[in-house]
């Protein structure tokens, strides 16, 4: 497993600056205003989240690097082969 887990005591102790972690997914740690995270902090739409982050996850172990080695091209590709829907047009 390349999970690394930092626990500690007090609230604050313990931080991985950028650089300091690989192959970790955080699909439900987005960035959106206040007002937009109501309608994403839906079950549906953490769902697709989640499965992204699992088919990064797979295309990385396939291919034997990190998910953030991962290309935008070779997810959409595998993202769109399940009918998923990137963009609105």
């Amino acid at each position: 497993m390349n999970c690394l887990r930092v626990c500690s005591m007090q609230d604050g102790d313990e931080r991985l600056g950028i650089g300091q972690c690989t192959n970790l997914l955080v699909p439900v740690c987005i960035s959106s205003s206040h007002i937009a995270y109501g309608s994403v902090r839906m079950e549906p739409v953490f769902m697709i989240l989640g499965q992204s982050a699992a088919i990064a996850a797979c295309i990385a172990i396939d291919k034997k690097q990190a998910v953030q080695d991962v290309t935008y091209e070779n997810l959409k590709e595998k993202l769109l082969d399940r009918k998923q829907v990137l963009s609105l047009q």
